[in-house]
């Protein structure tokens, strides 16, 4: 099994921890550089209840674009449970 695949299932993630660009204009972040299984995961449970998505905000993140398949790579603010800016290397 993938482990896209894996964390999926019922009762293995509560919660998703992802470091972003700030929001643009429209409030969307990108998910840099590390966006393959992060964000497979992040675009099945952006619209579910079950998990909880935290965002850290960190302007040291590049803004990369990714296929629209799977959201761009970018997440909107309003998506997120909690946000908070952590703006270390």
């Amino acid at each position: 099994m993938q482990l896209a695949e894996a964390l999926k299932q019922e009762g293995m993630v509560d919660y998703i921890l992802h470091t972003t660009t700030p929001p643009d204009n429209d409030g969307y972040m990108s998910l840099g550089l590390n966006c393959d299984i992060p964000g497979q995961v992040l675009d099945f449970f952006r619209h579910q209840d079950r998990v909880k998505i935290i965002i850290e905000i960190n302007s040291y993140v590049p803004w990369v674009y990714g296929h629209p398949d799977y959201g761009n790579n970018r997440i909107h603010l309003s998506e997120a449970f909690c946000v908070y800016e952590n703006h270390d290397l």
